[in-house]
């Protein structure tokens, strides 16, 4: 008999550290952002340091994996939940 466990899918929308190259002045250092994206994926961790989601989930590996320092973390929705067998 196969056992089972529940998932959640979760959508991050977090902020990447942007580098500038090259000279600017002043009034285009302001002008710069940080990227913001959004990613999908089973929700493996949701700790105090860190957020991490794997897109591909089997027994015994996991592929795909994201993590992300909680502080580039802008939000984490949970978009479903699946039931994942365990065989």
């Amino acid at each position: 008999m196969a056992s089972s466990k529940n998932l959640k899918i979760v959508k991050v929308k977090w902020v990447d550290p942007t580098s500038i190259q090259g000279w600017l002045c002043p009034e285009d250092v302001e002008k710069q952002q940080a990227k913001v994206f959004t990613s999908v994926g089973f929700l493996f961790e949701d700790s105090a340091d860190r957020v991490y989601i794997v897109q591909t989930w089997g027994k015994v590996a996991l592929d795909g994996g994201f993590i992300f320092p909680k502080g580039c973390v802008l939000t984490i929705d949970e978009v479903g939940e699946v039931e994942i067998e365990d065989n």
